[in-house]
């Protein structure tokens, strides 16, 4: 199912025109999924793995941000806008794809896809 899930992501983003397709992974198989599409929009994975961070500028397209708030995907969604706007990566009115497991504290395998509006 998270293969389905993360493929549609890469499909919308590019259907959308979006800049970004954004995710949470604990163990890099988000990340993993998404460079496989190489998609055209930019790839931004958010972990709570430190030692991920390294391995995963190792993978094709993606860049990688310390992330450990497990509140909401609501939260965690604006965190993630917070962060790329203000790094660079996304501007006003840039459309972004996130992926996400449902419910966050369980740290499954992606089964959420949303379309955002920076």
């Amino acid at each position: 199912m998270a293969d389905s899930v993360l493929s549609a992501a890469c499909h919308l983003a590019k259907n959308t025109g979006s800049k970004a397709i954004t995710g949470t992974t604990h163990h890099g198989y988000t990340a993993f999924q998404l460079a496989k599409y190489r998609p055209k929009a930019n790839i931004f994975i958010f972990t709570d793995n430190r030692p991920l961070l390294t391995a995963l500028s190792l993978v094709w397209g993606v860049r990688s941000f310390y992330y450990d708030r497990l509140i909401s995907t609501d939260s965690t969604v604006a965190d993630i806008r917070y962060v790329l706007t203000t790094t660079g990566h996304l501007e006003t009115g840039d459309v972004f794809i996130n992926t996400g497991s449902m419910p966050m504290q369980e740290k499954g395998k992606a089964n959420m896809v949303k379309v955002s509006v920076a």
